[in-house]
């Protein structure tokens, strides 16, 4: 099962080649609007609603708030989220020019903004999330160095926004993931032994995020996707049902919590979760995978082909497709059919070169053939 590209890739990369440095940024923390409690408000009801999953509803109350308060670019910051949150869920690009639609009007807003005012912190935050999430969207295409370019560019508004506001608690959970990230990387890599403290201290960052105006629930994200990332699989489950409580609609979830549950080998368990997404999403077809391969561990070879055969039928995804050939080899090989075999992880490697189960399971394939001809 795939690692979900995130943010948190894009900030890991770029922390080995860049520093930040703010430019000639003015602290403006005097009546920053953002801190006022109406506008605060407001704010944390658009985020709830975006951690639970009601993405119209949270696009609804953005506009509202956009018309009372034009020139923070937090509404449209976060409306320009619920599409891109929506198309991780389903795991494909079906809402993609809704996305670059509210990009642009992003973009477009700072630079407006930028010519009336100067920037309050919570701006540069705004904007440096639109560059980081932008270049989630272009890792996910696999356009690494346009994601690693605006990844530099997100690190960029985070120090303008320290410099801006350095009471700001909120950034910390930037600095947190850019910090964590570094040293995970730098025990891969002994080349980079100065960084060896910084998995603790980014830690620590994001605990001093839980301080801030919008941080508790984020950093509690987080830490989920930094669990998944490093197979800390029970803590992860534990941060997930934790997070689940308070946002009990959030499909988002609902999926770590199966693809946790799956990693512990707690399949029926897993099973169930994903029945809970497909309830609503039947049409998933990444999830019918997941379902799919929980469901060949059980060894409940017919349904985990079902599951398989609806996620090629459904999925817009070479990766995906790929993958569920990949499974289908697996449950041809339990039939004791290599023939048929061969034949799906020929087609896995044609759809995606990159599927490295694939590859490894044909070469053992073809190994074994060479061995009882001997």
């Amino acid at each position: 099962m795939r690692r979900a590209i995130s943010l948190i890739h894009i900030l890991a990369v770029a922390s080995l080649m860049v520093a930040v440095f703010p430019g000639n940024v003015e602290a403006t923390k005097e009546h920053d609007p953002y801190k006022k409690p109406e506008v605060t408000g407001k704010i944390i009801k658009v985020r709830d609603l975006l951690l639970n999953g009601s993405y119209k509803k949270a696009v609804a109350e953005c506009r509202r708030a956009q018309e009372i308060y034009p020139d923070l670019l937090v509404w449209n910051f976060s409306a320009m989220l619920a599409p891109q949150a929506r198309m991780l869920e389903l795991h494909d690009w079906s809402l993609e020019k809704d996305y670059l639609s509210g990009w642009n009007k992003l973009t477009e807003l700072a630079e407006r903004v930028r010519c009336k005012r100067r920037f309050y912190a919570y701006d540069h935050l705004c904007l440096g999330g639109g560059l980081g999430i932008y270049g989630l969207h272009h890792a996910r295409a696999g356009n690494f160095r346009r994601a690693f370019s605006l990844g530099v560019g997100a690190l960029r508004e985070l120090g303008k926004a320290k410099q801006a506001d350095p009471e700001c608690q909120d950034l910390y959970m930037g600095y947190g993931i850019y910090h964590y990230y570094r040293g995970v990387l730098s025990h891969r890599f002994k080349w980079l032994p100065f960084f060896a403290d910084d998995k603790r201290r980014g830690l620590e960052e994001l605990e001093r995020a839980r301080k801030g105006l919008f941080g508790e629930p984020l950093v509690d994200l987080a830490k989920i996707y930094l669990y998944k990332d490093e197979g800390k699989w029970a803590k992860g489950i534990e941060l997930t049902r934790k997070l689940r409580r308070s946002y009990p609609s959030s499909k988002l979830l609902v999926q770590h919590e199966g693809y946790f549950l799956f990693r512990l080998g707690k399949f029926n368990a897993a099973i169930r979760e994903f029945d809970n997404v497909l309830a609503s999403d039947p049409k998933n077809g990444p999830v019918h995978l997941y379902r799919g391969a929980a469901l060949f561990r059980l060894k409940r070879l017919k349904l985990a082909e079902k599951e398989c055969r609806a996620c090629i039928n459904l999925s817009s995804t070479p990766f995906y497709k790929s993958y569920a050939y990949y499974f289908l080899g697996k449950i041809a090989i339990d039939r004791g059919d290599d023939a048929l075999a061969e034949k799906y992880w020929k087609e896995a490697l044609r759809i995606y070169p990159g599927n490295k189960k694939a590859k490894i399971a044909l070469l053992m394939l073809q190994r074994k053939r060479v061995l009882e001809k001997r």
